[in-house]
């Protein structure tokens, strides 16, 4: 068996993979000095879990790629064994031998100041920490919105859109500057504060939309309700004709008559 045969039947782009794998199995039958190698075919089937057939044809494409040849020399009882060499690097052999041989010696070899080979944790740092381009533009990216200003009040566009949901803009901005300069954080950025004016509004509830019960009361109610108490034993329907003005006056929500 021969450990630099074995690694450099593994660096082979064979395919496939029952071809290699023959491959494999011829490269740990070699001998070290020669690269000669003579297993029968029926080991091969053995080793390799193929049938007989199989295996000859992957012989054969070993052969059609120039990874093997045929000695001609025959070996066993019968003389019917080929005897194959393995046609790999001597190059190799010398690199993983000195490898070996450096590692049996307690000594590491000496690398190269180009060597592309890193240790784990400085490679896994390497790949993980984002390069100095992509950190700069991180650090120097814009905010993603602006906060109000102080002395901000909506334009003549935003008046014109509160007006025309029916918003009193005058009041709704007072509400919505000390709103907003009072958020905290980026709770207060806004990338577009004419939209957030418009949510605003949206969100707004109009005057004629409060109810009655919570409108402000005439100032003549109470007057007409007195006057309806005061009247109800001497004569109901003029009672009735009074209730009837306040509850008109109520319903007016505090308008004018």
């Amino acid at each position: 068996m021969s450990v630099e045969h074995i690694t450099w039947a593994l660096r082979q782009p064979v395919k496939p993979s029952s071809t290699k794998f023959v491959l494999i199995v011829l490269a740990n039958c070699a001998s070290g000095d020669t690269g000669l190698a003579y297993p029968s075919t029926a080991y091969l089937a053995d080793a390799t879990g193929q049938d007989r057939k199989t295996v000859i044809a992957n012989l054969n494409k070993l052969r059609d790629c120039g990874l093997i040849e045929d000695t001609g020399k025959r070996v066993g009882t019968t003389k019917q064994i080929p005897v194959y060499r393995l046609n790999s690097t001597p190059d190799l052999f010398a690199e993983e031998s000195q490898k070996r041989n450096s590692s049996e010696n307690g000594t590491v070899p000496k690398s190269t100041g180009n060597s592309t080979v890193f240790p784990h944790k400085q490679s896994q740092k390497r790949d993980t920490e984002p390069s100095g381009t992509v950190r700069n533009q991180r650090e120097g990216a814009a905010p993603r919105g602006t906060r109000l200003p102080a002395e901000w009040k909506p334009d003549e566009q935003d008046q014109a859109y509160a007006v025309e949901k029916g918003i009193d803009w005058r009041v709704e901005a007072e509400a919505f500057r000390d709103y907003w300069l009072a958020a905290p954080s980026s709770r207060g950025l806004k990338a577009d504060w004419h939209a957030a004016w418009r949510t605003w509004v949206r969100r707004a509830r109009r005057p004629e939309a409060t109810t009655a019960t919570n409108a402000p009361r005439h100032p003549d109610a109470a007057k007409v309700l007195e006057k309806a108490r005061a009247q109800r034993p001497a004569s109901p329907a003029t009672a009735r004709a009074a209730l009837a003005e306040a509850g008109a006056l109520l319903g007016r929500n505090g308008a004018p008559a």
